[in-house]
């Protein structure tokens, strides 16, 4: 579809994805500033002189950046390639604490001028396109799949409410990948799974100066990237957005634990395993399950307090719901919850 390789750009959305591209096709390469001269001048230099006439991946951050400082650039391209393109307005709206511009601002801002001026074949791919399609400021059309696609199986899908009491249902013997959104819930998880015996590996972004990587975090991320399965020595690896897109796992995978309520997260998450899966956790506030230390016996402050706690049901803002809220809630799903009072303090009783 295009005259030379380097006149085809693919945008990928974490360098996860990048790497995992650039290391299974030979036909791939990473960005460079000689690179960059040759498409709009199809210049020799990149192609067949010196590295070989390539494809360039990048991820949408670095075009961002390039689009920002270069007027034209993105627009001598005669193919572009968006590969998880619902990536690119999700983080369009993550901000930098300490300041920084988003240069999937830009990135989104030319490839939409690109789309609009009809002059470039763009494509754009994606399982879960919803939030493309919402806020993406230009025309799509749409390429139907195949009926006849294979879907992959998962046999069982089981919903809880609190990450660290689904520890006891889970089991060292068994290999496993568990997402959270946050470094510092990554953090906590691991520490709660490490004590019950677990040998686990945090695995996130190369980029984040606040949590850098050890050593043994990035040699589990390069074997993820370049085996496509877990590493031996893990029986638990627990991954955050960086991971969420971009790499395959063909290796064993008992289970697979989704700490997110977004559909397309947990579709994106679920298509990491590429096979069909035995079990699929995933976060549920509506699976409400009292504790049996909480039930038939009188509930001080500092008891509910501790139970909300544990029954982990939380907002939107990912906040903890508080007792007034909890107790409605037993009470939907067919809890009953009585108050009594004893010496002018109050309590509750909880019953089945």
């Amino acid at each position: 579809m295009v005259s030379r390789p380097c006149k085809m750009v693919y945008l990928i959305d974490t360098r996860n994805g990048n790497t995992q591209l650039v290391l299974k096709h030979p036909q791939t390469e990473y960005y460079s500033d000689e690179w960059r001269e040759t498409v709009p001048y199809n210049s020799q230099w990149f192609g067949e002189a010196i590295r070989g006439n390539k494809i360039v991946v990048m991820t949408y951050a670095k075009f961002g950046v390039l689009a920002e400082k270069y007027p034209r650039f993105g627009y001598d391209f005669e193919l572009i390639l968006c590969d998880e393109i619902h990536s690119l307005p999700k983080f369009r709206s993550f901000t930098d604490k300490n300041g920084g511009s988003n240069p999937h601002i830009p990135a989104q801002k030319r490839l939409e001028e690109i789309v609009r001026g009809g002059n470039q074949m763009v494509i754009a791919l994606s399982a879960t396109p919803r939030k493309a399609l919402e806020h993406m400021n230009c025309p799509f059309n749409h390429i139907t799949v195949d009926d006849d696609v294979h879907r992959l199986e998962t046999k069982q899908i089981i919903p809880y409410t609190n990450k660290f009491k689904l520890l006891d249902e889970l089991s060292p013997e068994d290999k496993g990948i568990v997402f959270i959104s946050h470094i510092t819930g990554m953090i906590d998880f691991y520490k709660a799974a490490t004590e019950k015996g677990f040998k686990v590996i945090c695995v996130w972004s190369e980029n984040n100066k606040d949590h850098p990587m050890t050593d043994a975090q990035r040699e589990a991320r390069e074997y993820i990237i370049s085996k496509e399965e877990l590493p031996p020595q893990y029986d638990m690896v627990i991954i955050n957005a960086s991971s969420e897109t971009g790499i395959n796992i063909y290796g064993k995978v008992d289970y697979i634990v989704v700490h997110h309520i977004d559909p397309d997260t947990r579709e994106q998450i679920r298509g990491r395993y590429r096979k069909d899966l035995d079990r699929l956790y995933l976060h549920d506030n509506n699976a409400i399950k009292v504790p049996e230390e909480y039930l038939d016996c009188e509930l001080s402050a500092e008891r509910r307090e501790q139970l909300c706690y544990d029954i982990d049901i939380r907002n939107d803002k990912g906040s903890t719901y508080k007792w007034n809220t909890v107790k409605k809630r037993l009470e939907s799903v067919g809890y009953s919850v009585v108050e009594k009072r004893r010496n002018n303090k109050r309590f509750f009783i909880i019953t089945l």
